[in-house]
This record gives C-alpha cells, sequence and structure tokens, in this order.
C-alpha cells in the first residue's frame, strides 16, 4: 500500500514538475519575444491568454503522459493522472492574481483544458 503511494505520487510530481516548467518556459519565452503582444495598459490580451492556454494544455498534455509512465499500470495511471489535475487545478483557483488577470471564462476554459490535457496524456499512454 504504502509503496503503491509512493509510486503514484512520484509520477505526480513528475508530471506537476513537467507541466510547471513547460508553461514558465513558454510564457517566458512569448514574453520576451513579443511582450506587446503580452500585455496592455497592465491587462494580459485576449490573443496572449487563448496561445497560453493552448501552451498550457499541451504541456498538461505531456505532464499526464509522463505521470502515467512513471506509474507504468493503467489503474495507477489513471489515479496519478486524477491527481495530477486536483493539484494543477488547486494551484490555478487559488491563484488570485492569476485568476484575476484571465477572467472567470478564461478560468473555467483552462480548468476544462487542463482536465482534457492531463486526461488525454493518461490516455495516449495507457492506449
Amino acid at each position: 500500500m504504502l509503496g503503491t503511494l509512493v509510486v503514484v505520487g512520484a509520477g505526480l510530481a513528475l508530471g506537476y514538475v513537467l507541466v510547471v516548467v513547460c508553461a514558465l518556459a513558454a510564457t517566458i519565452g512569448i514574453a520576451a519575444a513579443a511582450p506587446r503582444f503580452v500585455v496592455r495598459d497592465h491587462y494580459l490580451r485576449p490573443g496572449y491568454k487563448l496561445l497560453h492556454e493552448a501552451a498550457w494544455t499541451a504541456a498538461s498534455l505531456g505532464g499526464g503522459f509522463l505521470a502515467a509512465a512513471a506509474v507504468g499500470s493503467r489503474p495507477l495511471a489513471w489515479s496519478a493522472g486524477a491527481g495530477l489535475i486536483a493539484a494543477l487545478l488547486l494551484i490555478l483557483w487559488t491563484n488570485s492574481w492569476e485568476a484575476r488577470q484571465r477572467g472567470l471564462p478564461h478560468q473555467i476554459l483552462i480548468t476544462v483544458l487542463t482536465c482534457a490535457g492531463v486526461a488525454g496524456g493518461v490516455f495516449l499512454r495507457v492506449r
């Protein structure tokens, strides 16, 4: 039992790190390449929000795949994926600055995309 929790926790942690690092790299890269595309009057621009959500979805897909690959077995892969979704959504919804910058429609969209991305990554690994 404890071994299973350790394996699932390790998979979840690896997936989480991959999502955060990829999303951060995309954010920094986009901001460095086109700062005017990112922000106007101290607010995130709609085009950037959509691009960021696309990058986040790709990162979530990779994180779900890595989490599933790290644990190996199909039932544990789905457990790690569910834990990864929960961790990512907890961070997304408790980061009040990000939530205010995005606005409620984008916050809901990124929630759906996170679930779809991680589940898609797990599905690709276990199929």
